[in-house]
């Protein structure tokens, strides 16, 4: 299992979650509201607000997943900082970067995979089963926006500045 590259800007990007203190704060109506609406507009079992520091990742938010973090080594996530782009991964079980992946080998069975860059991480969803979507835009409009077409509460705070767009 390849393990995520660290980014070229990791140092800056490291001392700018650091200096936010935003790292294992305490649940925040604004991210829980997100991950709640990501799940239930896409049918996900699984949606986090995703911050991968050092050797972790650390979930702001987390929606259908008990644990708090995982370790970096093993995040879909790392994959999207280190990047800087979206993924989409259809079925982790036939992904080389993901087949041997403790989260897809055991609990929480992850299959599906698609997140999207944050500033210090990713919102994503996951499902424990294949599904077989392609367009990275599908998912974006559908998660940038709580139904109704009103911006996302936390849409000014420093963790939403998006390193780009997605096609």
């Amino acid at each position: 299992m390849p393990t995520p590259k660290f980014p070229e800007s990791e140092v800056d990007r490291q001392r700018e979650l650091d200096s936010a203190h935003i790292l294992d704060t305490p649940p925040e109506p604004e991210f829980d509201e997100l991950t709640h609406a990501v799940a239930k507009q896409l049918n996900m079992p699984i949606a986090l607000v995703s911050l991968v520091d050092r050797d972790r990742q650390w979930f702001k938010s987390r929606h259908g997943l008990d644990a708090c973090e995982t370790s970096r080594d093993v995040s879909f996530c790392g994959h999207v900082v280190a990047d800087g782009e979206a993924l989409i991964v259809n079925d982790a079980l036939l992904d080389p970067r993901f087949a041997d992946n403790p989260l897809v080998a055991a609990e929480p069975n992850v299959r599906f995979y698609a997140g999207f860059p944050l500033a210090q991480g990713s919102r994503d969803a996951a499902e424990r089963r294949r599904r077989s979507h392609t367009r990275r835009s599908h998912y974006h409009q559908r998660t940038r926006h709580h139904p109704g077409g009103q911006p996302r509460p936390a849409d000014h705070l420093w963790l939403f500045r998006w390193r780009g767009h997605w096609a």
